[in-house]
């Protein structure tokens, strides 16, 4: 895909080597970046789930109720819209 890319029209940048969270205007603290990928770690696993499931059901509706603070950034980094199915 990179070399395609870079034949084309297209600009390739490389991705930044460490993924910074933040919270409001500082960087995310050691245990605030562990709740939140414990959190995507849960609802991953919660749509993982119901994915083997019978009924067709949104990944919103499945997710833990529990995942706190990081509960919007979890569903906005695992679907584009709130209403995605599995």
């Amino acid at each position: 895909m990179i070399r395609l890319a870079r034949s084309s029209v297209l600009d390739v940048y490389p991705a930044p080597l460490g993924r910074k969270i933040r919270v409001g205007r500082r960087f995310a603290r050691a245990g605030e970046t562990e709740e939140f990928l414990s959190a995507l770690v849960r609802a991953n696993h919660a749509i993982d789930v119901a994915s083997r499931g019978k009924v067709d059901v949104s990944c919103a509706s499945v997710l833990p109720k529990d995942l706190g603070d990081w509960a919007g950034t979890a569903e906005f980094c695992l679907a584009p819209t709130p209403q995605a199915r599995i």
